[in-house]
């Protein structure tokens, strides 16, 4: 009997509950579109968590309470509207589109999302539509063009290391790039090109690469201290805040993307074809370089045929198309075979290969918004325009999951895991193994086939050329291979203790394994590990812990005319790393690939470890009133392991200031909106482990009669190290008119950067070569412009366009005292230096002397003259700017960017050797005289001949004398102007020699491009509803398509570097400029 009154009163229960519920209906329509019907538009039941999403249709239902009063309703794009819902039980809702985006929500520092209006700092969001359509390996790359302040370099290799910098460089020696932080934890971006140096070695690319495009929701960029204060010392040179997607909507929903992509090397040198292998202009200098006779002992034709193995060999000049004029003479070629002595116009293009890249993604979410998830897998594979380099296999698959445990507890889960198998990393830059730099050598008489045969039955390399291994040989005889697996976790566990407070603890672990192996056959020619050969097995592991709470209040009081926004927290920071390497220079058995295959004892060193902890304690205060004015405050203190214990607690704090006179005097935001903005900011900075007290260094390099020893280090630490400091001024105004079809967003920043870091030269009989000091001083001053325009918006068609200005002067203060000068970069005798006075990344180098107007210095007979060490500018550009358009019409869209920078200079390794090497056009004309009066008239250029050159324009006899010194050229007379020369240059001066004077290969870097460019068809809604797809989408995408101004020789991008360091402005054996177009295919259901 009590268990029939239970479950009549159980039945009872629900009948009333049921009862007070009732069921609400309607559709969502666009207004902007014709009041087409909306899918995807989120809606919750304000001041609940419960809510749904409306369907491909744009219909929707859900159950209410009786207490629901209101509905809300969201869409990206379009402005929140909220609904009252009274009685009825079936409702028809119109958006319009949110033009003025005034009340943008963006993410802040601490991963706190706040109005747009309220920030009192520079902060700039990037559009993310087409990042996973027009996509590059490298994330880094990517925001190229798309960020005011922001000047981006990209990899030197598809699997290299791109570049980041925010308002210029900050740090003498130091890391100069932002934080990246990836759904509120900071992730490692560390520069994988530090061991790719001028002479060669291996990029590993950089932390960052392995953000992938098709998870990316937002990125956030805060730039310099003044947004990034609360972050500590990580971030004194910006933050890039990327927030990944997860589900939004209340229904189970399928993603698929599938990108191709191919690229070409589109940029070739102009090469000569009229001269060939050979030296001074001559085929062949003597007869040692003949063959008389063949296998069989037949004669050859009288004085014999020409050995081009000989001729190659010719020490430092062999194999360079410095030699006669090709008239098809016959020869006997580095394959043992006949060949006629003729322009080969096509041998480099047949090398090189079209790369291609194929990105493959599918993402599941489902759930509604108290509980939902978002699993996403990737799959990318790409290979290189050198066969078999760089071939790359990655997956990434990523689970986020949102759970509400309780009414007021909820967490935020997230995995990413990455396996990335890359193969065959291209040797860098001057390697002897880098493939890539053959078209700077390859003879332009020769045939590619004559270098397939590129080992001997023995397994000896048959030829080198010009100095550079075998090409072949390098892709077939050498190899590398690196596995990594990264897995990135965060936990954020939050708590509403009051509807004003929230607490949240996080937890967040980047942890890298990578095990890579790096091979050498032996048999090459050279001496050394080359001849011999080499093996390498190295382990790194890094593991970063990221532990964090935080509170944060916001409230608005006095009838809500007061708004205020709080934060407190703390966190700890772990980064611990280790490497493990073996390795041998000499190999017993060739072909075989391991550690045993020894024919000495190895080489290892055994753990290897970093550990650092960095403890963190901050807060802020936004206080806003009546949405007009509001002005925020920020304190952090930290405190570091890598710095001594007197110095290692450092605080900074930040003010920062807005004012709306608009809305102070009630103007309607849709005729003009302006917001004026300053703050202030320091930030501090700690340094790297062990630099504080001597320690025992157990190096790859500590052998002696095949035993390890341990020795000091060579760098004298400093345990009164103190951080590193900067203060920066902010002055902005953020005007927006006509209905937010005109924005208009202009920053002023001053920043100084003291008591740098750095490592100093030390007399070597002091046992030492460097120590470290706090000293020095930077300073970045500049212009910040983003504007944003609708030209025209009607029903069916759209076009918007965003513009970024950026300008930037740096100057050096001060430094160390008694150091002229800190060098970040050398190649050959050309050197990137800091100097008092001068910008960060001054170059100097050789210089074929000018005086003060211009005029080349010559000697008497027509020599020019040389000032070692002379000053040739930097590598930062005058200005930068960038304009992308987007254009919607009907279900059509398109995105162009284009990209400029003014200014800078490149010093270019690889133009010094194409030229050395005779490969390039130019000098024709010059060597054909040459040839007929020293070859075929026999004349010798003395006194009494008259030989050929070239007549070089603007030349003057150089007078000591008449100048101060050969550097500055001040004349000693203001009267004095010297005298014309009127005779020929030899056109080694002008042509082959010319790698002598660093000023003849350094450029001017501007350039203008089409960076981006994609076109793309969506089916008709009508179409897609009908096979059960709510979107579909095809695309043709390309990135740098075309480079449409550029003082850089053809061949040469002007964006190329030697790695991602400090050393920028410089280049040797880089890619030539590339062009990359696919297509993007991307389906919802």
């Amino acid at each position: 009997m009590k268990k029939k009154i239970f479950v009549l009163g159980l039945m009872i229960f629900c009948f009333i509950g049921l009862f007070a519920q009732r069921m609400v209906t309607g559709i969502v329509r666009d207004v902007s579109d014709n009041n087409a019907t909306m899918p995807g538009v989120a809606i919750q039941v304000k001041g609940t968590t419960r809510g749904t999403v409306t369907d491909v249709d744009g219909n929707f239902s859900i159950r209410l309470q009786e207490s629901d009063k209101e509905l809300i309703f969201t869409f990206l794009g379009m402005k929140q509207k909220t609904v009252s819902v009274g009685t009825k039980t079936v409702l028809d809702i119109v958006m319009e589109p949110d033009a003025t985006i005034l009340d943008e929500v963006v993410i802040s520092a601490l991963n706190i999302s706040r109005s747009n209006r309220s920030l009192t700092v520079a902060q700039q969001r990037v559009n993310t539509e087409t990042l996973s359509e027009v996509r590059d390996q490298n994330i880094v790359s990517a925001l190229a063009g798309k960020i005011a302040g922001v000047m981006v370099t990209p990899p030197p290799s598809s699997t290299g290391s791109a570049r980041i910098v925010i308002r210029g460089n900050s740090s003498f020696t130091g890391n100069n790039q932002p934080l990246f932080v990836v759904d509120g934890m900071a992730i490692d971006n560390s520069d994988g090109s530090v061991s790719a140096g001028r002479d060669g070695g291996l990029d590993m690319g950089n932390g960052a690469s392995d953000i992938n495009a098709d998870d990316i929701e937002s990125i956030d960029v805060l730039k310099g201290p003044n947004a990034a204060a609360l972050y500590g010392s990580r971030a004194a040179n910006g933050v890039i805040i990327i927030t990944t997607k997860k589900a939004k909507e209340g229904r189970f929903k399928v993603s698929v993307n599938s990108n191709t992509m191919f690229r070409y090397i589109t940029g070739w040198p102009e090469f000569q074809n009229s001269f060939g292998m050979g030296h001074n202009n001559r085929m062949v200098e003597n007869v040692s370089m003949l063959i008389t006779a063949d296998a069989d002992g037949n004669p050859y034709p009288y004085p014999g045929i020409p050995n081009m193995i000989e001729i190659n060999a010719k020490g430092s000049q062999g194999g360079r198309s410095n030699g006669g004029p090709m008239i098809g003479i016959p020869y006997i070629g580095l394959d043992g075979q006949m060949h006629t002595y003729s322009p080969q116009p096509d041998n480099v293009y047949g090398f090189y290969q079209k790369a291609s890249t194929y990105t493959n993604n599918i993402a599941l979410e489902g759930g509604n918004v108290e509980n939902n998830y978002r699993v996403s897998l990737t799959n990318f594979q790409a290979d290189d325009v050198v066969e078999r380099q760089n071939l790359v296999n990655k997956n990434t698959l990523t689970l986020r999951f949102f759970n509400t445990l309780t009414k007021k507890l909820t967490l935020d889960s997230k995995l990413t895991f990455i396996d990335d198998d890359t193969q065959n990393r291209r040797y860098a830059n001057q390697s002897s193994f880098n493939p890539l730099y053959m078209y700077t050598i390859l003879a332009r008489s020769m045939t590619l086939d004559q270098l397939k045969n590129y080992k001997t039955p023995e397994g000896r390399e048959t030829v080198m050329v010009g100095g550079i291994h075998n090409p072949y040989w390098s892709i077939n005889e050498t190899g590398n291979q690196d596995n990594k697996m990264r897995i990135m976790a965060n936990f954020d566990l939050s708590y509403q203790l009051l509807p004003s407070l929230r607490a949240t603890v996080k937890y967040g672990r980047d942890y890298i394994n990578t095990n890579k192996t790096e091979y050498r056959n032996k048999g090459a020619l050279g001496g050394g590990s080359d001849a011999a050969g080499y093996y390498r097995r190295q382990y790194n592991i890094t593991d970063n812990s990221h532990y964090e709470w935080l509170l944060v209040f916001n409230d608005r009081f006095f009838n809500k005319d007061v708004s205020i926004l709080g934060t407190l927290g703390g966190s700890r920071l772990d980064y611990n790393g280790s490497w493990l390497n073996a390795s041998l220079e000499s190999l017993k058995q060739a072909g075989f690939a391991h550690i045993s295959n020894s024919d000495v004892r190895p080489t290892s060193d055994e753990d290897v470890l970093s550990r650092k902890r960095l403890n963190g304690l901050y807060g802020s205060l936004s206080v806003g009133y009546k949405d007009f004015v509001y002005v925020d405050l920020t304190g952090r203190n930290d405190w570091s392991s890598t710095l001594p214990k007197e110095n290692n607690s450092y605080f900074y704090p930040s003010v920062g200031l807005s004012w709306l006179p608009t809305e102070m005097l009630g103007i309607p935001s849709r005729l003009f909106f302006g917001k004026l903005r300053t703050s202030y900011a320091e930030v501090g900075n700690d340094t790297d482990p062990y630099r504080l007290l001597p320690y025992m260094d157990l190096g790859s390099g500590n052998i002696f009669g095949g035993y390890k020893y341990v020795s000091l280090p060579s760098t004298v630490p400093n345990n009164h190290l103190k951080p590193e400091r900067t203060r920066s001024i902010e002055l902005g105004a953020d005007l927006r008119f006509l209905d937010g079809r005109f924005n208009f967003d202009i920053t002023y920043y001053k920043s100084n950067s003291f008591d740098q870091i750095v490592e100093a030269d030390m007399s070597y009989s002091s046992g030492y070569s460097k120590r470290i000091f706090n000293a020095g001083e930077i300073e970045n001053k500049g212009w910040e412009v983003a504007v944003n325009v609708i030209p025209v918006k009607t029903r069916d068609f759209l076009w918007s366009m965003d513009l970024n200005y950026t300008k930037n002067e740096s100057e050096v203060i001060s430094m160390v005292d008694g150091l002229e000068e800190i060098q970040l970069g050398q190649i050959f005798d050309f050197y990137n230096v800091l100097r008092v006075g001068l910008p960060y990344g001054s170059m100097y180098g050789s210089k074929w002397v000018t005086d003060q107007q211009g005029r080349l210095m010559v000697t008497a007979n027509g020599s020019p003259v040389k000032a070692e060490n002379a000053y040739l500018g930097n590598f930062n550009p005058d200005y930068m700017f960038s304009i992308g358009n987007r254009f919607k019409w009907k279900n059509f869209d398109a995105y162009l960017l284009f990209d400029m920078k003014k200014g800078g200079k490149l010093y270019s390794g690889t133009m010094r050797q194409a030229i050395r090497n005779g490969v390039i056009a130019g000098n024709e004309k010059e060597k054909e005289s040459y040839w007929k009066r020293t070859v075929i008239m026999g004349e010798s250029g003395g006194a009494d001949d008259v030989w050929g050159g070239t007549l070089v324009s603007n030349t003057y006899v150089y007078d000591p004398a008449q100048y101060d010194n050969v550097r500055d050229m001040n004349p000693v007379d203001p009267n004095y102007v010297p005298t014309p020369f009127n005779g020929y240059l030899w056109p080694g001066n002008v042509g082959y020699w010319a790698d002598a004077y660093c000023s003849e290969v350094t450029y001017d870097a501007s350039f203008i491009k089409l960076r981006e460019l994609s076109i793309g068809y969506n089916l008709p809604k009508s179409l897609v509803s009908k096979i059960k797809m709510s979107r579909a989408c095809i695309s043709l995408v390309g990135r740098n398509l075309w480079i449409l101004y550029q003082n850089t020789p053809k061949g040469i991008d002007p964006e190329a570097a030697l790695n991602a360091g400090n050393g920028q402005g410089m280049e040797s054996g880089s890619m030539p400029p590339t062009t990359t177009f696919g297509v993007n295919i991307k389906i919802e259901f």
